[in-house]
């Protein structure tokens, strides 16, 4: 259903990160904290519990988006979502958060799809409106 709608909008191929801010932005407002490489992850806060990282560090082209949001009520409880269905440990050793519950185990992405960047705002979008319970589901 939104990635349907994610997709209308920008197209289900390879996307840029400036792509991303803007639709991410336009999608939640203040809530959107950004979209960043994996050596600069933000600090998210109640205001704005979301945000778009990229596998890649800064120095790097970038490989695959995955979606990270503060769990709602818990300030230390952080929630990843990879539409490959990887476990944090493996694609993010570097994460400094302590707190990370994975998402469902099961791949929504195919090997030969390039919509990862699609699929990580379509997610944000199902914890907002949905919440964290639905949300961990996917």
């Amino acid at each position: 259903m939104f990635l349907k709608d994610i997709e209308k909008l920008i197209g289900n191929g390879i996307t840029m990160g400036s792509t991303l801010e803007f639709v991410g932005r336009s999608l939640f407002g203040n809530k959107f904290h950004g979209v960043y490489p994996s050596d600069r992850i933000p600090e998210l806060t109640a205001r704005r519990p979301y945000a778009i990282i990229n596998l890649d560090s800064s120095d790097q082209e970038g490989s695959h988006w995955v979606a990270l949001k503060r769990v709602s009520g818990n300030r230390s409880q952080f929630m990843l979502y990879d539409s490959f269905g990887r476990k944090h440990t493996k694609i993010l050793p570097t994460l400094k958060l302590k707190n990370v519950i994975d998402t469902d185990d099961d791949p929504e992405q195919s090997e030969k799809e390039m919509n990862c960047g699609q699929r990580s705002l379509a997610w944000l979008l199902v914890a907002e409106y949905f919440g964290d319970r639905v949300a961990y589901t996917i």
